[in-house]
């Protein structure tokens, strides 16, 4: 006599939008300190190399709000680029694991935990991020196709791209022009110096636009995510896929 298990019970959707709001918020208040940051280096910057010099007691006075503010920075940065980056993991796999449930028909690439896994991945992560964010928006989209979506996530996987590379080839050079302009023996011009420095700030100045543009993007995406996943779970019955023949989520235009 053989015994046949009954089907596994999908599991029940979880509300995503006040982890999708958490993520905005978290993700602007770190694009807020890296702009507050940006704004205290500029400080130091005038003070160091614009400012004509004086006495001592004055050029001191002169660079300590420009160093409060960007320890202070610093000291924001770090903790809210921590949590927003834990939050986006979060949200990551409530969402696909949300649109696993609401959409059985579909062959997902991944797992909710394998998704999170790839996004951990150094470098790879850059790849993978467009894969894992179709998957969960074509999970959740009421509509089948999508290619609002498929727009929107391939501009903001080509800004995260273009970002990385952008910051890569960046700071390569501003390491380089460094090494040139200070690794002899000889005194360092000022014009040089000056020079150095200006490079160097308005790279970082690049870097917060690119990375804010990339955020806004992101932002754009999680919200439309929450939004069809909230719209979605209003009546939600379990479903059992076994019935019904698969559909790759890669032929969704995602």
């Amino acid at each position: 006599m053989s015994f046949t298990p009954p089907p596994p019970v999908p599991v029940r959707p979880r509300p995503v939008s006040g982890l999708g709001t958490a993520v905005i918020v978290l993700l602007g208040a770190a694009v807020a300190a890296h702009l507050l940051r940006v704004v205290a280096s500029w400080l130091s910057y005038r003070v160091l190399f614009t400012v004509p010099d004086g006495d001592l007691d004055a050029f001191t006075r002169r660079l300590d709000t420009p160093l409060v503010l960007l320890l202070a920075s610093t000291f924001l940065l770090v903790p809210t680029v921590l949590a927003a980056t834990v939050t986006v993991l979060g949200w990551v796999h409530r969402a696909h694991t949300n649109a696993s449930a609401l959409s059985p028909h579909l062959r997902l690439r991944y797992t909710p935990a394998s998704a999170v896994g790839l996004l951990l991945i150094p470098v790879a992560n850059v790849w993978f991020l467009r894969t894992v964010l179709a998957d969960v928006w074509a999970g959740s989209s009421p509509y089948g196709r999508d290619e609002r979506g498929a727009r929107l996530i391939r501009a903001f996987w080509v800004s995260t791209v273009g970002t990385a590379a952008v910051c890569l080839v960046g700071h390569v050079a501003i390491a380089i022009l460094t090494a040139q302009t200070y690794g002899g023996d000889g005194p360092v011009a000022p014009a040089a110096g000056t020079s150095v420095a200006t490079s160097g700030m308005a790279f970082a100045t690049a870097e917060l636009v690119l990375t804010a543009v990339c955020v806004v993007l992101f932002a754009r995406v999680v919200r439309h995510i929450s939004r069809m996943q909230t719209a979605l779970l209003i009546g939600w019955a379990p479903a059992f896929p076994a019935a019904a023949r698969p559909v790759d989520a890669g032929r969704q235009g995602l």
